[in-house]
């Protein structure tokens, strides 16, 4: 049974694309175990990404800020994308987004639980 944090991730992120490329869903996940930080050779191997694939680290704020912004054509996106970051800022502690990959990229937004469990939201972004 998945935590109340990854449920209310999977909860506000439902039905919400990412814009980046082909516009792919938001899956919630939880990786178990304790300790430690999070980093990106950390998450790549919990991916199961090989070693030799690059992964770079961004900060939530970095992340999130331009999918918050409003936009004039579209407003209600970037008021669910306020949603989820509010989740992740108030539900996960220690959390990062790392994106693993180069074109076709798995973007991994990943923290700890209350509970002391590692989860977050994964999707794919296409890289020009």
């Amino acid at each position: 049974m998945l935590s109340d944090t990854t449920q209310l991730l999977r909860q506000v992120t439902t039905g919400l694309l990412y814009p980046a490329g082909v516009g792919f869903r938001w899956e919630a996940f939880e990786w178990p175990g304790t300790g430690g930080l999070p980093n990106p050779d950390w998450v790549r191997r919990r991916g199961f990404h090989q070693a030799s694939v690059p992964a770079s680290q961004l900060s939530v704020d970095e992340f999130f800020a331009p999918l918050e912004q409003d936009r004039d054509d579209d407003r209600a996106v970037p008021a669910r994308y306020r949603v989820v970051a509010a989740a992740v800022r108030e539900h996960l502690s220690d959390a990062i987004v790392v994106r693993v990959g180069v074109g076709k990229v798995t973007v991994y937004v990943v923290g700890r639980t209350p509970d002391g469990l590692w989860a977050g939201l994964k999707t794919t972004a296409i890289d020009p």
